[in-house]
């Protein structure tokens, strides 16, 4: 069974989340566990607790995430700080504008490389 992830975002200004409690509820419903980064969605007004009545589990650390989540969901893309946590297992969705971050892009690419 895959089981998601859902990270905090580490950008001083991006309060947004991938996964609402609501998300989280209709994934868990259908048998799907979600693991959530302690505050992930602080900033969008949902709190740990939201996230724990709807099925998820608080995981302290985005490193806990990635160690149990392959399915990993962020706003951002990656940054190299998570580079070094992606193993083969891990499948990673965010929004990413290619153009504007190539050099972001690049480092990926070479990170994955090492996989």
């Amino acid at each position: 069974m895959l089981k998601v992830g859902l990270l905090k975002e580490i950008k001083p200004h991006e309060g947004r989340v991938m996964l609402t409690p609501e998300g989280v509820k209709v994934l868990v419903k259908n048998g799907i566990p979600v693991y959530v980064e302690s505050e992930a969605g602080i900033k969008c007004g949902f709190e740990n607790v939201q996230y724990e009545q709807s099925g998820a589990t608080i995981l302290p650390t985005m490193e806990k995430v990635f160690q149990t989540a392959e399915f990993v969901l962020q706003v951002l893309p990656p940054s190299p700080v998570t580079y070094e946590l992606f193993t083969e297992k891990h499948i990673v969705l965010s929004f990413m504008n290619i153009q504007q971050s190539s050099e972001r892009m690049k480092a990926l690419v070479l990170s994955l490389i090492h996989i």
